[in-house]
């Protein structure tokens, strides 16, 4: 089995270096996306250079937070990443996430468990989110293509105006979730396989609003593979006590993190509290 680490990046060069050394096994690989926005040659460092095993998306896009860019950038590491028939794993990781376990203990884990996909998910409306998560949907957003600020005045008129609502599909239902997940490569080749011949369902959610949160679990939930995921993303994540959403993790939180038993742990910021990262690496290694 192979294990396909796809990781969205933007800043933090060495963190994402030290996360890489730490994941690095026989059988794991890495596509990394760079925002475009971001300096390509900090990445550039002389350690992810030298891994065979590791390569960079060259296609590299904006990225703005609540665009569909996000989720088009995925696509494109899962194209690069999938082979049809090989047995493994695909990891979506951002580069301020670390692991909790070993690489060896991850491996085995997911190779134990394989055919399992490990993703969030509700049903939508849900009240978890504002609006019950629909003017996402029902309202079209732009933020790739006018901008996140210039996309939500848009939003705001057309909710005033209540002029464009858009229908979903028939008989298909909205989900939506967390981003991060792990999925098996016979479920990434359904998702990859569903868009291109169903190019109406991509087009329509390039403007909805944060569909890295929808996109995913909206095909998976409504396909075969729903009998085979668990509500389980394999992260772990802090979305309660602030005080940013989700929470920055100091040591002040170490406990916390390791009795999660989770395999990755997101958010970390190098510049906030290096000494999470000191702390957690020196559990793995022990």
């Amino acid at each position: 089995m192979k294990i396909t680490y796809l990781i969205l990046a933007h800043n933090f060069p060495g963190q994402l270096e030290r996360m890489i050394e730490l994941l690095d096994h026989p059988q794991a690989a890495f596509i990394i996306h760079v925002d475009k926005k971001a300096d390509i040659k900090q990445f550039s460092t002389p350690k992810l250079l030298g891994l065979k095993n590791l390569s960079f998306l060259k296609n590299r896009l904006t990225i703005n937070w609540g665009g569909f860019n996000m989720v088009e950038a995925t696509l494109r590491m899962m194209k690069k990443a999938v082979m049809p028939n090989e047995k493994g794993y695909l990891v979506l990781l951002s580069g301020q996430d670390f692991p909790l376990k070993p690489a060896d203990y991850i491996y085995n884990f997911l190779n134990h468990n394989y055919g399992t996909e490990y993703l969030e998910y509700f049903s939508l409306p849900d009240n978890r989110w504002v609006n019950k998560g629909m003017d996402r949907l029902a309202y079209y957003h732009f933020v790739d293509k006018l901008g996140p600020d210039e996309s939500r005045q848009l939003y705001l008129l057309q909710k005033k105006e209540r002029k464009t609502i858009r229908p979903y599909f028939e008989n298909f239902i909205p989900y939506g979730g967390s981003q991060w997940w792990a999925f098996t490569t016979e479920c990434a080749y359904y998702i990859l396989k569903y868009i291109e011949y169903n190019k109406i369902f991509k087009e329509f959610y390039e403007l909805t609003y944060i569909p890295d949160e929808m996109f995913f679990q909206s095909i998976i939930l409504n396909s075969p593979f729903k009998e085979s995921v668990t509500y389980n993303n394999l992260r772990y994540i802090d979305w309660q006590t602030g005080p940013e959403y989700p929470r920055i993790f100091t040591s002040e939180d170490l406990k916390d993190i390791l009795q999660s038993g989770r395999l990755w742990a997101r958010k970390f910021s190098a510049d906030r509290d290096p000494l999470i990262l000191d702390q957690l690496e020196e559990n793995i290694l022990s």
